[in-house]
């Protein structure tokens, strides 16, 4: 665990050969043909989201490159797709997912940082301790309006997303 501000005290050349054999081990998943990651939104603005971001695209470009560490990190596998989730940003996304159902779950692992979120004596006034978890929860019901739903999460992506027809998805 790096403090906040200094991911890039992990890029290291095995911390990345194991982000590079995680996206390659999708291969094997359940759900091959469809896995996916989800960094944080590559415009945030903390800067570790940002890098995270670039970090996992980094991982997911070299995992499918068949040369790159060939033998060592398994076969070379190219993830389907990268959607990123926003934390502290406020954009339109490109799609949503009904999170009605998940809702609680979400903001109960939130509240489990409750050092981050909760205004302490002789802590500093930050975007966090300013009802933070509160905008999560506006947001999300927001979205949720979007798409006819009690709450949803906004996804974006830097690739087009196909459907077969523009009926697939339609509800």
């Amino acid at each position: 665990m790096y403090p906040s501000g200094s991911i890039l005290g992990c890029l290291t050349a095995a911390f990345m050969s194991r982000k590079r054999r995680s996206a390659r081990s999708q291969r094997s998943s359940a759900a091959a043909g469809r896995a996916l990651y989800s960094p944080p939104y590559w415009e945030d603005r903390h800067p570790d989201h940002g890098r995270c971001a670039r970090l996992v695209e980094e991982a997911v470009f070299s995992a499918g490159i068949r040369r790159y560490g060939a033998g060592e990190l398994g076969d070379a596998h190219r993830v389907r797709a990268v959607y990123y989730y926003m934390i502290n940003a406020f954009c339109r996304p490109h799609f949503l997912i009904d999170i009605s159902e998940t809702i609680d779950d979400k903001l109960d692992s939130l509240r489990a940082y409750e050092s981050q979120f909760q205004k302490r004596p002789g802590s500093v006034d930050t975007p966090l301790t300013n009802g933070y978890i509160e905008m999560i929860e506006s947001r999300e019901r927001w979205f949720g309006q979007q798409i006819g739903a009690a709450y949803a999460e906004g996804f974006l992506t830097k690739t087009p997303i196909h459907l077969s027809n523009l009926f697939e998805e339609e509800r």
